[in-house]
């Protein structure tokens, strides 16, 4: 038996779409009335007892990757409760109820926020967190480790750069509505390299993790097959909606004096610098190949960004 927590969440919504596809058994650990056991708060006092009964493997989706401004005032300390304690004690509990396996999805934000142009981040690349929430999933992995190195709780963890696809929310979400009010673009100076993965391709890769022994214990780093720049991500997205773009040169560091005016100083970063990934060897130890091409995720992402808007 499967037990997915955060099973409402995006990347969540898709994985049981998947396991329903395959026929598989499984229960839905989270907030909404939906789910088969609701857990309101995830800390480090979550009651996870009656969710695991006969469960063998977790999907640990569950997680807090965004504070907002008015969330900070309340608690300053959210991402190490959720990420980090919430994660602790539900692999404490784990390993009491013989669960077999737990796959943690972590971030490869844990290398830091931005890769040098032409340079890729490896499994083996210095852990440099830089944020609140990457600390706490760097913190969250190594916890899982040591459960499971005294325990008989197998482990896989599972670093992602930005996800995409349909119920996406954040900084994709955000450049699609920019490509589509059909506004032209000062991004034609920008030399950049991105990797991402849809969320097909990631659910497909977490439902290996959970059948392949060869992922037993194993620190995972997925992307798609290739990176892409800021500009072809967003002539990607001009296809897929069918939205004409126009794209112009500009200096970028003038778009960088506007963009901190603005207060988007974060967003502005993270559409210019590059952040590659290097997951050969994940494709590799697991004989995997992502089932949905980039043009293919792209069309499906654009069909829903348009029946949402």
């Amino acid at each position: 038996m499967y037990a997915i927590t955060g099973a409402s969440g995006f990347i969540g919504n898709h994985l049981e779409d998947l396991l329903k596809e395959k026929k598989i058994n499984y229960i839905k650990i989270g907030r909404k009335k939906d789910s088969d056991f609701i857990i309101k708060d995830i800390n480090s006092k979550t009651n996870w007892s009656e969710s695991l009964k006969g469960v063998d493997t977790i999907f640990h989706l569950a997680g807090r990757a965004y504070v907002s401004k008015s969330k900070c005032n309340i608690s300053k300390d959210l991402h190490q409760k959720i990420n980090f304690e919430g994660t602790k004690r539900l692999a404490e509990k784990a390993s009491e109820m013989g669960v077999k396996r737990i796959i943690f999805l972590s971030t490869a934000k844990v290398y830091g926020e931005r890769s040098g142009f032409g340079e890729k981040f490896k499994i083996s690349s210095k852990l440099n967190p830089n944020d609140k929430y990457a600390i706490s999933k760097m913190n969250a992995e190594k916890c899982i480790k040591n459960i499971a190195k005294n325990s008989g709780l197998d482990f896989v963890i599972v670093r992602t750069p930005l996800v995409y696809g349909p119920y996406m929310k954040a900084n994709l979400l955000n450049l699609f509505s920019l490509v589509y009010s059909k506004f032209p673009l000062p991004l034609g100076k920008i030399k950049n390299k991105r990797s991402i993965i849809y969320v097909g391709n990631l659910v497909d890769f977490l439902y290996n993790c959970a059948i392949s022994p060869n992922a037993k214990n194993k620190t995972f780093l997925i992307s798609e097959r290739y990176a892409f720049s800021t500009q072809e991500i967003i002539k990607l997205i001009s296809i897929s909606i069918k939205v004409p773009l126009i794209i112009f040169p500009f200096p970028l560091s003038i778009l960088k004096i506007i963009a901190s005016f603005l207060g988007k100083r974060i967003y502005f970063s993270k559409i210019t610098d590059s952040f590659e990934v290097d997951a050969s060897e994940s494709y590799k130890i697991l004989n995997w190949y992502p089932p949905f091409d980039v043009y293919t995720s792209f069309k499906i992402t654009g069909k829903w960004f348009l029946k949402k808007r």
